[in-house]
């Protein structure tokens, strides 16, 4: 069967364009992280040195500074891909060494300019950062939060009393513990009660307008208490403490840490997964799906021809869903339909970004589900879609299951030929495995056959799949149809497939599903068919 990530089923909503970007922002901040404390490594190797020379009586170490290049690599090293055990012992390195600071401070073996602020906050990002490794999205960003507001509300009287010298110590060390609370921010945008921060809706907007007051806030107070004369490391612990007990109230987070532990509590006493209707539409809300996209070849002249749009799911609890999983559940649940038009309208946006690369005017195929083609205002919203982006609507193929085609007189009949007249493309997918009904091609304006995978597979050693490929492709060809193989994965079956006439193919002997950036460098790669033609023999 196809990969059905291709969504038979579409959602709609637009994405949202500010998570996106915060993650994509994510290792880019990690990095400033690293090299501030690089630098604050640097300025307080010279300290350490200085301490060397007689009659000084400056004595540091770059303590907290290597506990701040750890967290940053930690930081950068946050990935679904990547191992966790290297990362707890850098969190893990990271925290005993700014403990270790403040006791040798107390010793009297340290000096020079030290805080205790900086201390917490380099533990709260550590702690951060595990909790995120443990996919703990929502603990996770309370911590790296109140480790970003304490070093702002210290800073503000640190600033107003310092001397300059170690007023630019503090600056860089304080620096860097942002950056790297930024970037556990930025790096689960797309997870968690974040995601709710950043929504368009108006509760994000209003989220966001709180969150701005208290950063105003934790400033103002910070600067009234240290002009009162309070102490400049005392008053930080305090503001930061109250901001904390507000972001609890506002952002509803032990409401969200108790629904994760019962769905964990629910998984663990069922045996069983727990239903994904809510899941979907809040991970639609949350940016947490994804579209890939998988290049369809001529056979003829290994030229790229067409891209098959591919929904993805990474849950931040669940991991990586298999569409196989999700979109029948959508269909069930109705999410199919928001789901369906929002991978129509991401697919549509990206083409118009394409314009002008080598992949301006291939066309884009988009699985549609029959659930979504039989809602009376389909057509209306593909059309409202196409204008809202200004794709070219003779670029959009839609496909359709052969086990969800509809007979004249059912739902969705008439809105295939209105699609068809406005100039869009109709795809008959997985043909062969419905009911191979030949009143669907004589009926509807399909102008594509895309043979099932399941019987490429075998190809060119299974007779019988030799049978039908050489029956689908004389029948299509028959009809003046355009003839799609999908699955091809060797050099065989690539040659057998062209040696039957067969117009196109997509599979892993090509590509594999890839993101719009890394699908655009493999047509620019490919972009004179040379390399694919040696590829597949």
């Amino acid at each position: 069967m196809q990969d059905r990530g291709g969504l038979k089923n579409e959602g709609g909503y637009t994405p949202q364009i500010l998570v996106r970007r915060s993650v994509r922002l994510a290792p880019k901040l990690a990095v400033a992280g690293i090299a501030f404390a690089l630098l604050g490594l640097a300025v307080f190797g010279f300290g350490w040195g200085i301490a060397l020379f007689p009659g000084t009586n400056v004595r540091t170490f770059p303590l907290n500074s290597a506990a701040l290049l750890l967290i940053g690599i930690a930081a950068l090293r946050l990935r679904p891909s990547r191992p966790v055990i290297p990362t707890y012992g850098l969190v893990a390195t990271a925290a005993v060494l700014a403990l270790l600071k403040p006791v040798l401070v107390l010793f009297g073996w340290i000096t020079g300019p030290t805080t205790i602020n900086n201390t917490i906050m380099i533990e709260l990002l550590a702690l951060a950062v595990v909790l995120v490794a443990q996919r703990r999205i929502a603990a996770g960003q309370f911590l790296a939060m109140l480790s970003m507001l304490l070093p702002i509300s210290f800073l503000v009287g640190w600033l107003y009393t310092a001397k300059s010298f170690d007023g630019s110590i503090v600056i860089i060390v304080i620096a860097s513990g942002l950056l790297s609370g930024a970037s556990v921010l930025c790096g689960t945008a797309n997870r968690g009660p974040l995601r709710h921060l950043l929504a368009p809706n108006p509760e994000g907007r209003l989220q966001r307008a709180r969150l701005t007051v208290l950063v105003a806030a934790t400033i103002g107070l910070g600067y009234i208490g240290t002009r009162l004369d309070f102490h400049r490391e005392v008053v930080p612990l305090i503001i930061t403490a109250m901001v904390g007990i507000i972001i609890v109230m506002v952002t509803d987070i032990f409401g969200y840490l108790s629904r994760v532990a019962e769905k964990a509590s629910g998984l663990l006493l069922s045996g069983r997964p727990s239903p994904l209707d809510a899941k979907i539409s809040e991970a639609l809300h949350g940016g947490d799906f994804s579209l890939y996209y998988q290049p369809q070849v001529d056979l003829s002249t290994n030229r790229t021809v067409g891209m098959e749009a591919l929904a993805r799911w990474q849950d931040p609890e669940l991991g990586m869903v298999s569409p196989a999983v999700f979109i029948p559940a959508a269909e069930a649940s109705g999410e199919i339909i928001p789901l369906g038009y929002w991978l129509l309208e991401r697919a549509c946006e990206q083409g118009v970004r394409w314009q002008g690369t080598v992949l301006d005017g291939v066309p884009i195929s988009v699985n549609v589900s029959p659930v979504q083609l039989k809602m009376p205002d389909f057509v209306e919203n593909v059309r409202q879609i196409l204008c809202r982006t200004g794709f070219p609507q003779e670029c959009l193929i839609l496909e359709l299951t052969e086990s969800g085609m509809v007979r004249r007189g059912e739902p969705g009949f008439q809105a295939l030929w209105t699609l068809h007249e406005m100039g869009l493309k109709i795809s008959i997918d997985d043909f062969g495995t419905g009911y191979s009904c030949l009143a669907y091609l004589h009926d509807l304006p399909v102008t594509y056959l895309k043979i099932d995978q399941s019987f490429v597979r075998r190809l060119p050693s299974e007779e019988r799949d030799v049978v039908v490929a050489r029956s689908i492709v004389g029948l299509g060809r028959g009809l003046g149809l355009i003839i799609v193989a999908e699955g091809v994965e060797t050099p065989e079956q690539a040659d057998f497939l062209r040696g039957i006439w067969c117009d196109k193919a997509q599979g892993h002997l090509f590509s594999r599903p890839l993101d719009a950036d890394a699908v655009l460098e493999w047509a620019m790669r490919h972009s004179d068919g040379k390399a694919l033609s040696v590829q597949a023999g």
